[in-house]
């Protein structure tokens, strides 16, 4: 049995400097898309495929033209990987889980858990090593020309990425990777858990699509305009990071505030405040928002009562799992029922 939850980092991961290998990386498997040959309006799929260096599992679906792309990992270990994509796409790319170092060109790139970013590529190479031995990535991409048309009335921000994909050369939205806000993370869900169908599911799937990629847009000039207030500075955001990971991977028995903030080398003010400006909420809010995400996949798979769920996912009460999984979905527990 693969542990997925992890790290592999040290306690001083922060000081760590990775280097490049790539003598040493192998082939990472990427799933291929499904043949549209009938020209179907909305095809879909789902893998789990061993592999050599572990598990990858996942669900991908393209409706009218739009790509989307849900990916788990399980790693037998942290190990170089060599990755290749030959096609033009815009991505809207999403890292919900797991730590990387990329490699490419000769610049090296850091990708933590939670993170985003908007992409145009016009194919790539790179090698990449992870850090946890859990993965999970999600992305809705277009062809370049879809994505112009469906953009060239939106706001500044997309404005200015479709200016630059003109100049016909890779682009990124933000140099820095940004965190996935609380509303981006629920639309996210929504379509990994959608449980709609025929023509319904069809249309559910591309609203979302459009709605995550307003969010997207919306998010990245929100976080350019927190910027200009309060700034952390690269050692501390790392800290911050650390902190969110660690609060998940524990969420059935987390941390005080004051433990949190000891064991990533912060005091409770610079925790809260950069809690805040990374991810727009509390520390215990996002953890109170990943457990309810959570209590949706457990109890569709879990033979256990809403009872033993309830307190084996950390809540105080079965009543009080039951009040806060309503208020979020709109419907109590039990109707989620595998």
């Amino acid at each position: 049995m693969i542990e997925t939850n992890e790290l592999l980092w040290p306690s001083n991961y922060q000081n760590l400097v990775m280097t490049n290998n790539p003598a040493s990386a192998i082939p990472f498997y990427v799933h291929p898309f499904p043949r549209n040959a009938l020209g179907e309006d909305l095809i879909e799929s789902r893998y789990n495929v061993p592999l050599p260096y572990g598990l990858a599992t996942g669900y991908q679906a393209q409706v009218d033209g739009i790509r989307i792309r849900h990916a788990i990992t399980h790693f037998h270990r942290s190990q170089h990987f060599e990755k290749q994509n030959d096609e033009r796409q815009v991505s809207l790319s999403f890292n919900l889980f797991g730590a990387y170092t990329i490699f490419q060109h000769g610049i090296t790139y850091p990708v933590h858990g939670n993170q985003h970013n908007l992409i145009y590529t016009q194919g790539y190479q790179n090698t990449f090593v992870n850090h946890h031995l859990r993965g999970e990535s999600f992305e809705i991409s277009f062809a370049p020309e879809q994505f112009i048309e469906m953009t060239r009335d939106g706001n500044p921000t997309l404005q200015q990425f479709l200016d630059q994909m003109q100049e016909d050369r890779p682009v990124v939205l933000s140099q820095q990777s940004i965190p996935i806000t609380l509303e981006l993370s629920r639309a996210i869900r929504t379509i990994i858990h959608c449980n709609y169908q025929g023509q319904l599911r069809k249309l559910f799937l591309f609203s979302k699509c459009m709605e995550i990629l307003v969010l997207t847009a919306e998010s990245i000039d929100q976080f350019r305009r927190q910027a200009s207030g309060f700034k952390l500075s690269a050692g501390d955001r790392e800290r911050i990071h650390a902190a969110r990971n660690y609060l998940i991977e524990r969420y059935q028995d987390p941390p005080s505030l004051t433990e949190l903030a000891r064991r990533v080398g912060l005091n409770e003010y610079k925790l809260k405040r950069g809690f805040q400006a990374e991810y727009q909420t509390s520390a215990f809010a996002l953890l109170a928002e990943y457990r309810l995400d959570r209590s949706r996949e457990v109890l569709r798979n879990s033979p256990s009562s809403i009872a033993a769920i309830a307190y084996d996912l950390g809540f105080s009460s079965p009543q009080h799992f039951s009040a806060a999984f309503k208020k979020k979905f709109g419907v109590p527990p039990s109707r989620c029922r595998g």
